[in-house]
């Protein structure tokens, strides 16, 4: 008797890798609109389930945590400056290219 498992995973590539927020048109006409620079943002997830987030515009903030994923969903988790949990989900396109979280699009560097 054979036996055929299946595993499945999000994408064609993982979410591993460092992501920017793209296309950088979208960033600079949301940067007009509010009359400050164009929002850059940098999303870096590492295979030890951690990730860096950095965005710079008017101001340069910085956050890291955790995340997890399951199928085509990630969830990332970190603590505020107020020592909560906070949780913010995210999704992966089928060819693992692009990334919708934080309510920025990242394209794979």
């Amino acid at each position: 008797m054979l036996a055929l498992v299946v595993v499945g995973c999000s994408g064609s590539r993982g979410a591993e890798g460092t992501w920017e927020v793209s296309p950088p048109a979208i960033a600079a006409s949301a940067g007009e609109k509010l009359n400050v620079p164009a929002p850059k943002a940098t999303l870096t997830i590492n295979g030890d389930a951690t990730f860096d987030l950095t965005v710079e515009g008017a101001n340069r903030e910085s956050a890291s945590g955790t995340w997890s994923s399951q199928g085509n969903v990630l969830s990332f988790r970190m603590k505020g400056d107020d020592g909560v949990e906070h949780s913010f989900d995210g999704s992966l396109s089928e060819d693992g290219e692009t990334l919708e979280a934080f309510g920025f699009q990242f394209k794979r560097r």
